[in-house]
C-alpha cells in the first residue's frame, strides 16, 4: 500500500481534530491561542526595550522631575522584563496543553497498531524479527509527537 503525504497529513489531522472527543478539540484551540500570544509578546519585547533605551538616552536637563524620569524608565524595562517572561510562559503552556492531544494521538495509533500485528497469523510471526519490528512500532509512536506538533503549531 502506497501511502501519499496527503493521505498521511488527513490521518493526522484526524488525530489532532477528532470528531468524538471535543476536550481534545478545546486543547488544540487552547494551545494554538497560546502560540498566538507568545508570539505576540515576543513581537513586543524589543518594542519595549526600544522604547526603554530611546527614555533613558533622551533624558531632559535635571531641572524636570527625575523621578518621573526613572519611574517611567524603570515601567518600561519592567514591561520589557515581563513580556521576555511571558512569551517564554507562554510557549510552555502551549506544550502542556497540546501534550495530552498528542498523547492521545500516539496511544490511539500505537493501540491500532498492536491490534493489527496481533491479528496476523501465526507464520508472519516466525518469519520475521519481532524485535526490530518492535524497535520500529516504538519510535514510530515516538516520532508522532513531533509530527502532529509540527503540524499544529509549523503548518497552521
Amino acid at each position: 500500500v502506497e501511502l501519499s503525504g496527503w493521505r498521511i497529513l488527513r490521518v493526522m489531522v484526524k488525530h489532532i481534530w477528532p470528531k468524538d472527543k471535543p476536550a481534545l478539540k478545546a486543547r488544540v484551540v487552547a494551545a494554538v491561542g497560546f502560540l498566538v500570544g507568545a508570539k505576540l509578546l515576543n513581537i513586543q519585547v524589543p518594542f519595549f526595550f526600544k522604547y526603554a533605551v530611546d527614555h533613558f538616552s533622551a533624558l531632559p536637563s535635571l531641572t524636570s522631575a527625575e523621578n518621573t524620569i526613572i519611574t517611567v524608565g524603570t515601567a518600561l524595562l519592567l514591561g520589557y522584563g515581563a513580556a521576555r517572561i511571558g512569551s517564554s510562559l507562554f510557549n510552555e503552556l502551549r506544550t502542556a496543553i497540546f501534550a495530552k492531544v498528542a498523547q492521545s494521538s500516539i496511544r490511539t495509533i500505537a493501540r491500532r497498531t498492536f491490534l493489527h500485528l496481533h491479528s496476523l497469523d501465526l507464520s508472519y510471526h516466525l518469519s520475521r524479527q519481532t524485535g526490530a519490528m518492535s524497535r520500529a512500532v516504538d519510535r514510530g509512536t515516538r516520532g508522532i509527537n513531533f509530527v502532529l506538533s509540527a503540524l499544529v503549531f509549523n503548518v497552521f
